[in-house]
């Protein structure tokens, strides 16, 4: 028994410096990718940034915005411009920088929403989707950009003209902005922090999926690599915007539709695996109130525009929120009524369903999870706390089932042992038999003899 509690303390305690080790170097290199800038409220506020050591964020606040308005480079420099219709669904951007001349800059965006150009000293140098003051002819792409000129003069004239006929709003990104190599530095950091996430959920997706097809039969393993499938696909579309790489045919309101599907979808599941690692059987009520609610949500999605859904994107954050904090607790609140939390593994699954929980609060509440990758890392501790969970629970199954073997042999051994013994007995009984055989019958043989003489009375001195 001591024996037994020595185990699973040590199992548990290199679990969680495994799980810490993990975890810390996957925040580092998360926070290690950001890109680092000073927000600029004006222009001239440049000049006191050194952007070889770090960027300058711009925004709208920064520079000139024009609602209503798709203005080129030549329209400003003829200084006919005005502002339009606050209504209309496209806008231009204009920001003048003091830049040191014959310098070679980078500019890079998070996304362009939802088809953007930018002009930097009148060249067109990005385009994403196809921008137009009408909705028939607009395009809508979204991607990561990043493009590099040299400052021509003192200064550089940036304009970005940008539309979003497809969305309930559209804004313009914060752009960084610092000498090229400082960003072409982020960039490398930030394609290998993505391949490193998209790699690791996908390899863990299809490596817990071929462990249920193949091997273990558990259900909790399939819904595990089917909630790693989904938080990689959504990390694909919504942090990295590499899905183009992958599927370069797919369009705009497939791929947005894809992005709110896949986020449901990961909560569902993850949900769906912590019951399935627990043992636990939902009650009807609860499997009745999350189907509705998920299904409600997701048919929304899928069968209403984009100019549609995202009016009531709050409204079904809000639902989807309530659902998961009612399922949060009902899981810990079932795991605590079955005496469940004394396992190691069962504290991790809570744990996690929880943290996944407020993940998702804080990200629809705040902007804290664009800023520190909260929901990037927070999946990836979710994928390995849980991994390691699986494995536990694997090598424990096959500890039981080397002990099951071992058992199992030493019966075998006994029943050998009693088979010889048994045939040793009967060896020694036949034996015996044989050799009792003719003392025996002599006896028997004077004894009826004795008999027959008693019954006729001439016993003598001779017969006794």
């Amino acid at each position: 028994m001591n024996g037994n509690v020595r185990r699973n303390a040590k199992t548990a305690f290199v679990c969680v410096l495994y799980i810490i080790i993990v975890s810390l170097f996957f925040y580092l290199l998360t926070a290690g990718t950001m890109p680092e800038y000073v927000d600029i409220p004006s222009a001239d506020k440049i000049a006191d940034v050194d952007l070889s050591k770090e960027g300058v964020g711009i925004d709208i606040s920064s520079g000139e915005y024009y609602k209503g308005r798709l203005y080129t480079p030549y329209d400003f420099a003829k200084g006919d411009i005005s502002q339009g219709n606050p209504d209309d669904k496209y806008a231009t951007f204009r920001i003048v920088l003091p830049l040191e001349k014959g310098v070679t800059y980078g500019l890079s965006g998070e996304t362009a929403t939802y088809a953007q150009q930018v002009y930097i000293d009148g060249k067109l140098l990005s385009e994403v989707g196809k921008v137009s003051d009408n909705a028939e002819e607009f395009v809508p792409a979204t991607d990561r950009y990043t493009l590099y000129f040299t400052a021509q003069a003192d200064t550089a004239e940036i304009i970005i003209r940008h539309a979003w006929f497809n969305h309930r709003t559209g804004t313009i990104q914060k752009l960084c902005l610092a000498k090229a190599p400082l960003i072409s530095a982020n960039e490398r950091a930030q394609t290998v922090c993505d391949g490193l996430i998209a790699g690791t959920l996908l390899a863990m997706a299809i490596f817990f999926f071929g462990m249920f097809l193949l091997g273990n039969r558990k259900r909790s393993m399939m819904w595990f690599s089917l909630s790693c499938l989904t938080a990689a696909l959504h990390y694909l579309i919504y942090e990295s915007k590499q899905i183009g790489v992958l599927f370069p045919y797919l369009d705009w309101y497939t791929e947005h539709k894809l992005e709110y599907i896949t986020n449901i979808l990961y909560f569902v599941f993850i949900l769906l695996y912590a019951f399935a690692a627990l043992g636990l059987r939902p009650h009807k009520h609860f499997v009745v109130t999350s189907v509705c609610s998920a299904g409600a949500i997701l048919l929304f999605y899928i069968f209403t525009p984009s100019t549609v859904y995202t009016h009531f994107t709050v409204v079904a954050g809000a639902v989807m929120a309530v659902y998961l904090i009612l399922s949060s607790v009902y899981i810990c609140v079932t795991a605590v009524k079955h005496r469940l939390m004394g396992y190691i593994d069962s504290i991790i699954v809570c744990s996690t369903v929880v943290l996944t929980t407020v993940v998702y609060l804080i990200e629809g509440l705040t902007y804290f999870t664009k800023i520190f990758y909260i929901r990037s890392y927070a999946t990836i501790l979710f994928v390995f706390c849980n991994a390691v969970m699986l494995t536990i629970n694997l090598s424990r199954t096959e500890r039981r089932l080397d002990e099951s073997k071992q058992r199992e042999s030493q019966v075998t051994h006994m029943n050998e042992t009693l088979e010889k013994l048994d045939r040793l007995k009967t060896d020694f009984m036949h034996n015996i038999a044989h050799e009792m055989k003719t003392p025996l019958t002599v006896m028997s043989g004077y004894a009826q003899l004795t008999e027959k003489q008693i019954e006729k009375n001439v016993v003598n001195d001779e017969t006794l």
